[in-house]
């Protein structure tokens, strides 16, 4: 038996305790899978994500937002909705784009690119979250290297992903598609290589977050009939949220 957590924009809707091994895709042929139930399907470590996500936020009125692999536009729709002036989400996938583009907001603003290959001049971003994307790059240094590009120096990056520890724990990320428990292919990175990888690349860690599940994802949990494994779930941090500036050092970050 392993335990299998919902998992946000990477993924996961979570199923615990599985008795068939989970068939494993890349992130471009699950997430094509994934892309027309996406989101529909409850998702509490997304839940999470916002509700500590949010309040980091800084004032977006005529600033120029990213949405680093921005999947089905999550958080270009809500930053637009928010005040942003303008903004541009990109992704590999054709299908979650197909997704996103039926947000009313977001059809100007979708491209298909690489996150490490920002279609955008220097220097013009005041915003970029990357949310759940960034184990999924291979080489974490050339995402760093292009997120530094485009953003100002004044500018932000929000970066969330899957807590390392719960990999420990036997979390992996994953969706059912007609009733079959696919598992997305990810790497497997420490909080101090993320930190450490970022701060190479010009940019101080402000905050890190690690939040574990709360009251507020129970309703849920209870509507996928899991509500009993939220206590155990609850054991430790979940995902990891780290806003970064650019320019400055990194201070430590616990693991």
């Amino acid at each position: 038996m392993r335990n299998v957590l919902w998992e946000g924009k990477e993924t996961v809707q979570n199923r615990v305790s599985v008795s068939h091994p989970a068939r494993c895709l890349s992130p471009a042929n699950a997430y094509a899978l994934w892309a027309e139930t996406y989101d529909r399907d409850p998702n509490p470590l997304l839940a999470l994500e916002e509700r500590e996500l949010t309040p980091l936020l800084p004032c977006l009125e005529g600033k120029f937002v990213l949405d680093v692999a921005c999947g089905t536009g999550r958080w270009l729709n809500l930053l637009l909705a928010r005040g942003a002036g303008h903004g541009m989400g990109f992704d590999l996938s054709h299908e979650m784009l197909a997704q996103a583009r039926l947000k009313h907001a977001l059809r100007e603003s979708l491209v298909r690119a690489d996150c490490t290959a920002i279609p955008i001049p220097t220097r013009v971003a005041d915003l970029a979250i990357c949310s759940f994307a960034a184990s999924y790059v291979a080489d974490l240094n050339l995402l760093a290297s292009e997120l530094s590009r485009v953003l100002r120096k004044e500018g932000r990056l929000i970066l969330t992903d899957f807590h390392p520890s719960g990999l420990e724990r036997g979390w992996r990320r994953t969706f059912r598609h007609n009733g079959e428990v696919v598992e997305i292919a990810n790497f497997r990175f420490s909080i101090d290589y993320f930190c450490r990888t970022f701060r190479e690349h010009g940019f101080k860690l402000d905050r890190l977050i690690t939040p574990c599940f709360g009251e507020a994802e129970r309703p849920i949990f209870r509507r996928c009939g899991k509500e009993h494994l939220l206590k155990q779930l609850q054991a430790g941090p979940a995902i990891l949220i780290c806003s970064f500036t650019p320019g400055g050092s990194c201070p430590s970050a616990d693991k």
